[in-house]
């Protein structure tokens, strides 16, 4: 694969294209505004993904979660920022 010219100058950052045991900022952001993309308009969908994260990924009581969308939001919003 040919270089452009400011990644041979060393202009800009050649980011990895494989991230295997960790992710970037770019990526993990990406991957938030896709998920946002999907449930971020209707909020009717935040507290049942609130659950399913709740129940199949952290294994915590669904009963403690927000009852509110946007709390809902960012609960999954916090758990998603924090893995590894």
């Amino acid at each position: 694969m040919k270089k452009s010219f400011s990644t041979r100058l060393g202009f800009v950052e050649v980011t990895p294209t494989l991230q295997m045991e960790s992710m970037n900022d770019a990526l993990r952001n990406s991957i938030w505004n896709y998920l946002h993309s999907l449930f971020g308009s209707q909020y009717i969908y935040w507290v049942p993904l609130a659950k399913w994260v709740a129940q199949f990924f952290r294994k915590v009581p669904v009963d403690e979660l927000p009852y509110d969308d946007s709390r809902c939001r960012e609960w999954v919003k916090e758990y998603f920022y924090t893995l590894p």
